[in-house]
């Protein structure tokens, strides 16, 4: 049936579609009921023991926090080391192509000789 240029759809379908809707939409409802339920329950469950040990746990935070704080300069120092280094070769008269700052540049000549007729188009 055609009403107005729109398309109607049957009763069948839309009985079918209602009880799909249903279906789908049923079980989820239900799966997050049940999600929500175990939470709860497994939080009401843990809050004892979380009250028993929260001074060690507070403490065990300060220790994984200074343990990260601890990578991340180790990791600061390492490369300042490493770069503090390559600046001290190349001022001593080093080989020019050492290190990162040779390939990057290396790969920006390639970069400009492969786009040369883009770059000459904006001089």
């Amino acid at each position: 049936m055609e009403v107005h240029g729109k398309q109607q759809a049957s009763g069948t379908k839309v009985v079918l579609a209602a009880m799909g809707g249903l279906a789908i939409g049923g079980s989820l409802v239900f799966l997050m009921g049940f999600s929500f339920l175990a939470s709860v329950t497994l939080l009401v469950l843990s809050s004892p023991l979380l009250l028993i040990f929260s001074p060690l746990l507070f403490f065990a935070g300060f220790v994984f926090v200074g343990a990260v704080v601890g990578f991340a300069v180790a990791g600061a120092m390492g490369l300042t080391g490493m770069s503090t280094l390559g600046w001290i070769f190349q001022e001593l008269g080093g080989d020019k192509s050492f290190g990162i700052w040779w390939w990057c540049g290396r790969e920006i000549e390639g970069t400009r000789k492969r786009l040369g007729w883009v770059l000459a188009a904006w001089e």
